[in-house]
Protein backbone atom coordinates (compact mmCIF):
# COMPACT_ATOMS: atom_id res chain seq x y z
CA UNK A 1 0.00 0.00 0.00
CA UNK A 2 1.38 2.96 -1.13
CA UNK A 3 2.07 5.74 1.84
CA UNK A 4 0.91 9.60 1.67
CA UNK A 5 4.33 10.23 0.77
CA UNK A 6 4.34 7.83 -2.05
CA UNK A 7 1.66 9.34 -3.36
CA UNK A 8 3.04 13.56 -3.17
CA UNK A 9 6.21 12.03 -5.13
CA UNK A 10 3.92 10.49 -8.05
CA UNK A 11 1.94 13.58 -8.65
CA UNK A 12 4.99 15.60 -8.80
CA UNK A 13 6.71 13.32 -11.13
CA UNK A 14 3.63 13.17 -13.07
CA UNK A 15 3.82 17.34 -12.65
CA UNK A 16 7.38 16.95 -13.71
CA UNK A 17 6.30 15.01 -17.24
CA UNK A 18 3.56 17.32 -17.48
CA UNK A 19 5.93 20.57 -17.52
CA UNK A 20 8.48 19.03 -19.67
CA UNK A 21 6.16 17.53 -22.09
CA UNK A 22 4.87 21.39 -22.30
CA UNK A 23 8.00 22.93 -22.77
CA UNK A 24 8.71 20.55 -25.59
CA UNK A 25 5.08 21.06 -27.24
CA UNK A 26 6.17 24.90 -26.94
CA UNK A 27 9.15 24.32 -28.75
CA UNK A 28 7.76 22.15 -31.37
CA UNK A 29 4.25 24.19 -32.50
CA UNK A 30 5.81 23.73 -36.23
CA UNK A 31 5.07 20.23 -35.90
CA UNK A 32 1.95 18.49 -37.87
CA UNK A 33 -1.52 18.03 -36.09
CA UNK A 34 -0.79 14.12 -35.64
CA UNK A 35 2.52 14.71 -33.76
CA UNK A 36 1.11 17.35 -31.22
CA UNK A 37 -1.89 14.98 -31.04
CA UNK A 38 0.36 12.31 -29.92
CA UNK A 39 2.16 14.49 -27.10
CA UNK A 40 -0.83 15.47 -25.83
CA UNK A 41 -2.23 11.60 -25.52
CA UNK A 42 1.02 11.00 -23.50
CA UNK A 43 0.40 13.86 -21.29
CA UNK A 44 -3.14 13.03 -20.93
CA UNK A 45 -2.00 9.45 -19.27
CA UNK A 46 -0.44 11.14 -16.74
CA UNK A 47 -2.26 13.32 -14.57
CA UNK A 48 -6.02 13.16 -12.55
CA UNK A 49 -9.13 13.23 -14.68
CA UNK A 50 -9.91 17.20 -14.74
CA UNK A 51 -10.11 19.84 -18.14
CA UNK A 52 -8.10 22.87 -18.49
CA UNK A 53 -10.84 25.76 -17.28
CA UNK A 54 -11.38 28.98 -19.11
CA UNK A 55 -8.61 30.92 -19.63
CA UNK A 56 -9.11 32.97 -22.14
CA UNK A 57 -11.05 36.45 -21.05
CA UNK A 58 -12.58 37.26 -24.69
CA UNK A 59 -14.19 33.52 -24.40
CA UNK A 60 -15.12 34.19 -21.18
CA UNK A 61 -16.70 37.53 -22.25
CA UNK A 62 -18.22 36.77 -25.32
CA UNK A 63 -19.62 32.85 -24.03
CA UNK A 64 -19.99 33.22 -20.18
CA UNK A 65 -22.01 36.33 -20.94
CA UNK A 66 -25.16 34.08 -21.85
CA UNK A 67 -24.69 30.69 -20.66
CA UNK A 68 -21.79 28.84 -18.32
CA UNK A 69 -18.41 29.23 -20.38
CA UNK A 70 -17.72 25.81 -20.97
CA UNK A 71 -14.02 24.39 -20.76
CA UNK A 72 -13.07 23.96 -24.45
CA UNK A 73 -11.60 20.40 -23.72
CA UNK A 74 -15.18 19.05 -23.44
CA UNK A 75 -15.41 18.89 -26.83
CA UNK A 76 -13.35 17.96 -30.31
CA UNK A 77 -12.29 20.26 -32.80
CA UNK A 78 -14.54 19.16 -35.40
CA UNK A 79 -17.58 20.43 -32.78
CA UNK A 80 -15.93 23.51 -31.87
CA UNK A 81 -15.95 24.62 -35.68
CA UNK A 82 -18.74 23.88 -36.58
CA UNK A 83 -20.62 25.76 -33.55
CA UNK A 84 -18.14 28.90 -33.96
CA UNK A 85 -19.26 29.30 -37.84
CA UNK A 86 -22.84 29.24 -37.28
CA UNK A 87 -23.04 31.54 -34.70
CA UNK A 88 -26.06 33.15 -36.50
CA UNK A 89 -28.20 30.61 -35.48
CA UNK A 90 -26.27 29.10 -32.03
CA UNK A 91 -29.06 27.12 -30.38
CA UNK A 92 -31.78 28.93 -32.01
CA UNK A 93 -30.02 32.28 -31.03
CA UNK A 94 -28.02 34.74 -33.17
CA UNK A 95 -24.18 35.23 -30.89
CA UNK A 96 -22.66 36.08 -34.64
CA UNK A 97 -19.41 38.32 -33.24
CA UNK A 98 -17.20 40.28 -35.85
CA UNK A 99 -14.50 38.82 -37.40
CA UNK A 100 -11.24 39.35 -35.61
CA UNK A 101 -13.27 37.94 -32.39
CA UNK A 102 -14.50 35.03 -34.15
CA UNK A 103 -10.99 34.52 -35.35
CA UNK A 104 -9.67 34.87 -32.24
CA UNK A 105 -12.53 32.47 -30.44
CA UNK A 106 -12.12 29.83 -33.07
CA UNK A 107 -8.24 29.94 -32.35
CA UNK A 108 -8.72 29.51 -29.04
CA UNK A 109 -11.35 26.66 -28.86
CA UNK A 110 -9.27 25.06 -30.97
CA UNK A 111 -6.17 24.77 -29.32
CA UNK A 112 -7.65 23.49 -26.23
CA UNK A 113 -10.07 21.09 -27.99
CA UNK A 114 -10.16 17.68 -25.78
CA UNK A 115 -8.23 16.40 -28.81
CA UNK A 116 -5.12 18.09 -27.36
CA UNK A 117 -6.50 18.23 -24.00
CA UNK A 118 -3.35 16.87 -21.24
CA UNK A 119 -6.55 15.55 -18.43
CA UNK A 120 -7.84 11.77 -18.55
CA UNK A 121 -11.23 12.77 -18.99
CA UNK A 122 -11.42 14.56 -22.50
CA UNK A 123 -9.35 11.07 -23.93
CA UNK A 124 -12.67 9.50 -22.47
CA UNK A 125 -14.65 11.77 -23.97
CA UNK A 126 -13.26 11.29 -27.82
CA UNK A 127 -12.60 7.33 -27.33
CA UNK A 128 -16.86 7.55 -26.44
CA UNK A 129 -17.37 9.43 -29.61
CA UNK A 130 -18.45 7.34 -32.96
CA UNK A 131 -15.90 8.85 -35.31
CA UNK A 132 -18.60 10.11 -37.99
CA UNK A 133 -20.34 12.29 -34.95
CA UNK A 134 -19.99 15.90 -34.48
CA UNK A 135 -21.90 16.51 -31.15
CA UNK A 136 -22.77 20.09 -30.90
CA UNK A 137 -23.43 19.66 -27.28
CA UNK A 138 -21.79 17.91 -24.54
CA UNK A 139 -24.25 15.74 -23.76
CA UNK A 140 -24.38 14.53 -26.74
CA UNK A 141 -20.88 12.67 -26.06
CA UNK A 142 -21.84 9.38 -25.03
CA UNK A 143 -19.38 9.18 -22.51
CA UNK A 144 -21.48 12.21 -20.77
CA UNK A 145 -24.67 10.84 -21.20
CA UNK A 146 -23.55 7.24 -19.92
CA UNK A 147 -22.28 9.07 -16.68
CA UNK A 148 -25.70 10.93 -15.81
CA UNK A 149 -28.48 8.59 -17.37
CA UNK A 150 -29.08 7.44 -13.25
CA UNK A 151 -30.21 10.87 -12.18
CA UNK A 152 -34.00 10.95 -11.29
CA UNK A 153 -35.73 13.24 -14.37
CA UNK A 154 -37.07 15.49 -10.57
CA UNK A 155 -33.09 16.07 -9.85
CA UNK A 156 -32.71 17.83 -13.60
CA UNK A 157 -35.61 18.74 -15.40
CA UNK A 158 -38.09 18.93 -12.85
CA UNK A 159 -35.39 21.44 -10.83
CA UNK A 160 -35.98 24.71 -11.09
CA UNK A 161 -32.40 25.18 -9.86
CA UNK A 162 -30.79 23.05 -12.54
CA UNK A 163 -33.53 22.50 -15.68
CA UNK A 164 -31.06 20.53 -18.01
CA UNK A 165 -27.90 18.98 -17.96
CA UNK A 166 -26.59 21.91 -19.71
CA UNK A 167 -25.94 23.70 -16.71
CA UNK A 168 -22.98 21.62 -14.96
CA UNK A 169 -21.58 24.29 -12.97
CA UNK A 170 -25.02 23.91 -11.45
CA UNK A 171 -24.10 20.59 -10.13
CA UNK A 172 -20.39 20.65 -10.62
CA UNK A 173 -19.23 23.32 -8.21
CA UNK A 174 -16.07 23.43 -9.47
CA UNK A 175 -16.89 23.10 -13.03
CA UNK A 176 -15.49 26.95 -13.31
CA UNK A 177 -12.17 25.74 -12.36
CA UNK A 178 -12.39 22.74 -14.64
CA UNK A 179 -12.89 20.15 -11.59
CA UNK A 180 -15.70 17.44 -12.55
CA UNK A 181 -14.65 14.89 -9.47
CA UNK A 182 -18.06 13.14 -7.73
CA UNK A 183 -16.70 14.74 -4.44
CA UNK A 184 -17.89 18.32 -6.04
CA UNK A 185 -21.33 17.29 -6.95
CA UNK A 186 -24.12 18.98 -5.07
CA UNK A 187 -27.22 19.15 -6.84
CA UNK A 188 -29.50 22.28 -5.67
CA UNK A 189 -32.25 20.49 -3.25
CA UNK A 190 -30.53 17.22 -2.99
CA UNK A 191 -27.77 15.93 -0.89
CA UNK A 192 -24.21 15.19 -2.55
CA UNK A 193 -24.05 12.35 -4.84
CA UNK A 194 -21.08 10.38 -5.52
CA UNK A 195 -22.42 8.56 -8.52
CA UNK A 196 -21.57 11.31 -11.22
CA UNK A 197 -17.83 10.99 -11.49
CA UNK A 198 -16.56 12.11 -14.59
Amino acid sequence: MKTEKNIVLDYLRAYAIILLMTCHLANAQGHGYEERKQMMQAMRMSVRQNVIPVTNATYQEECGSCHFAYPPGLLPIASWQKMINNLADHFGENAELDDMTQRKLNEYVVNNAAEFSPYPLANRLINSLNHKLIPMRITEIPYIAHKHWKLPFKMVEDNPQVKSLSYCNQCHQGAEKGVYHRHDVLIPNYETLHHCDL
